[in-house]
C-alpha cells in the first residue's frame, strides 16, 4: 500500500535515512560556508598585497 501525501507515520529505517539526508544537506551547506570564508580571505590578502 503506498503512502499518503502528509502521512509522517514512518518506520524506523525510514527515520534513520531521513536524518542521514539531513546530515549530508548540513554537512554540504558548511562546506558552501567554509568557501565562501577561504574565497573572502584571498580576497583580503590579494588587496593588502596589491597596496
Amino acid at each position: 500500500m503506498a503512502r499518503k501525501p502528509g502521512d509522517t507515520n514512518y518506520s524506523a529505517r525510514e527515520r534513520k535515512l531521513i536524518a542521514e539526508k539531513e546530515e549530508a544537506k548540513a554537512e554540504v551547506e558548511m562546506l558552501k560556508a567554509r568557501v565562501k570564508v577561504r574565497d573572502a580571505q584571498i580576497k583580503e590578502l590579494r588587496e593588502k598585497l596589491g597596496s
